[in-house]
């Protein structure tokens, strides 16, 4: 009787059984980890306490906005305004990544005609000479005694939103930088985000590598017919963001602070443009529209910039002025030239 040889097993199946492993750890992680949530109010952190999503709110509304992972005596030439939210540290206020010694040059910082935005749970690792809100030397500090305004859980009401806005677009005259303190949650230089990043990411990470392996056993054979990518100007279309802004600032009742950013957004499209800086005053900005499309064009554009900027912090403007500015910014950028071109890229 001649017995059957029986087959033993290929790399391909250890390798998927792997994977499959790594999934079912990943998993049995997650769930071990439900109910907990990164603490430190990061740029980087997407969980109900971070700062991420003010964040990314101000670079969606081209605000010049940044991470400050350097020493406080070399904070950056332009730098503004600096929004510190709950510094790492316990009741002593430098037992986190700050030393004390370091604090001093915080406060000149100030001092010498910056901005700080401080917001933290009882003053926790905010100095004493910080933890109230005035005009300190030629600068200002702008107290608050609870992160909560800020974070991520509070962006889910617009109100919380536009108050942080205000406050920042009554200072911010459009140049310069906003810069968020990572220093204070021990992102030092070149130091990486891993220090918010949850455990069970790097599972996933793990679980990516694995999935290279067997692309590359499999040497990147693919399966089935080659298809195209959808549009995604059709799947999300970029006036989704814009159409949601404007709705978040309808039910804020903050129609100047839409004004002052539809100003700000047409500026920069037209720096853009033209190809010079957006730093660049009004009127010779209008002047350089001029020289290119007429003085005419100038002068409505410069028309348009007093506008919105002299209305930016009007709490009067209603919404039929409103929609006034923003079909005339409409029709001069059609005019101009400033949009989508056919291969769906803004020019």
């Amino acid at each position: 009787m001649n017995s059957r040889a029986v087959p033993g097993r290929s790399p391909a199946t250890i390798l998927w059984g792997i994977f499959i492993a790594c999934i079912a750890v990943l998993a049995m992680w997650i769930l071990a980890d439900k109910g907990t949530e990164n603490d430190v109010s990061s740029t980087y952190n997407p969980d109900k306490p971070g700062v991420k999503a003010f964040y990314e709110l101000l670079a969606r509304l081209h605000y010049p906005v940044g991470r400050l992972k350097k020493p406080y005596d070399s904070i950056p030439e332009g730098a503004v305004i600096l929004i510190q939210v709950q510094p790492i540290g316990g009741q002593d206020p430098f037992s986190g990544p700050v030393s004390e010694m370091e604090q001093p040059d915080l406060v000149n910082w100030v001092r010498r005609g910056g901005v700080l935005i401080a917001l933290s749970d009882g003053g926790v690792g905010i100095t004493g000479e910080l933890r109230e809100s005035r005009k300190f030397g030629a600068g200002e500090v702008i107290y608050f005694d609870s992160r909560y305004p800020i974070t991520n859980e509070a962006m889910t009401e617009p109100s919380n939103a536009v108050r942080m806005l205000r406050i920042i677009d009554s200072r911010f005259e459009g140049t310069g930088r906003i810069l968020f303190d990572e220093y204070a949650h021990g992102f030092i230089e070149s130091r990486g985000t891993g220090f918010v990043v949850g455990r069970h990411v790097w599972v996933a990470l793990a679980i990516a590598a694995v999935c290279g392996a067997v692309l590359l056993h499999s040497r990147g054979k693919r399966f089935g017919a080659v298809r195209g990518l959808e549009n995604q100007e059709a799947v999300r279309p970029g006036s989704e963001f814009v159409e949601a802004v404007g709705r978040m600032y309808h039910r804020a009742h903050a129609h100047g602070v839409a004004a002052g950013i539809l100003g700000r957004s047409f500026r920069k499209n037209i720096a853009r443009k033209l190809g010079v800086s957006s730093d660049l005053d009004r009127e010779s900005l209008a002047a350089a529209v001029g020289s290119e499309y007429g003085w005419s064009s100038g002068e409505r554009v410069l028309a348009v910039l007093n506008r919105c900027e002299s209305r930016a912090l009007d709490q009067s403007l209603d919404d039929r002025l409103l929609t006034e500015i923003a079909v005339e910014i409409h029709g001069l950028e059609q005019e101009l030239g400033i949009g989508r071109n056919r291969s769906g890229e803004t020019s």
